[in-house]
């Protein structure tokens, strides 16, 4: 069975942890955007606000999990369920033929709406988590080297994240979605 080096899950979780911190950030700051984003998508506006702080609570255990050595399956399996989930909503609003629905993915600053690539980015997040989940394998390198790796590679899969959500948002201006 392949193992993955175990510096390989902290870049992972590294990174959905900035993902996820992201998320609980704008959820904070914005509030009665987020509730009208949820209440349009799960079609009860009544709903919205406790779906809302159930979705706050969710992202911010998941960070919290993420960063804990003995718990961080657990931040890896409740990142996956988020994901996925974030996808699957996305993809019954272009089911719906709501193309015009925002995602809600970079806050209310961006005007980024649900498409066929936001789902398929979540995807590969998922995918990514999956592989955090492989069996690991201790790496011998020195702590330096070890940390070192890992944060470039977190870092990495950050500023891969930021430049496929701007080529979406490009896309989707350059198409008139405005």
């Amino acid at each position: 069975m392949s193992r993955v080096p175990d510096f390989a899950a902290w870049m992972i979780a590294l990174f959905m942890a900035w993902l996820f911190a992201n998320a609980v950030t704008h959820k904070l700051r914005h509030r009665a955007y987020y509730c009208q984003l949820i209440g349009s998508w799960i079609g009860a506006e009544r709903a919205a606000l406790p779906a809302w702080l159930m979705v706050v609570i969710a992202e911010l255990l998941t960070v919290l999990l993420l960063l804990m050595p003995s718990l961080q399956s657990l931040g890896f399996g409740l990142a996956s369920i988020l994901l996925a989930l974030y996808a699957g909503v996305m993809l019954v609003q272009l089911a719906n033929g709501r193309t015009d629905s925002r995602c809600g993915c970079a806050g209310p600053d961006h005007d980024l709406h649900v498409s066929a690539e936001l789902i398929a980015r979540n995807l590969i997040c998922v995918g990514l988590v999956m592989l955090a989940l492989l069996p690991q394998q201790a790496i011998e390198v020195s702590w330096v080297l070890k940390n070192s790796i890992t944060l470039l590679g977190g870092s990495f899969l950050i500023l891969m994240y930021v430049l496929s959500e701007q080529l979406v948002a490009n896309r989707q201006q350059m198409r008139g979605h405005r």
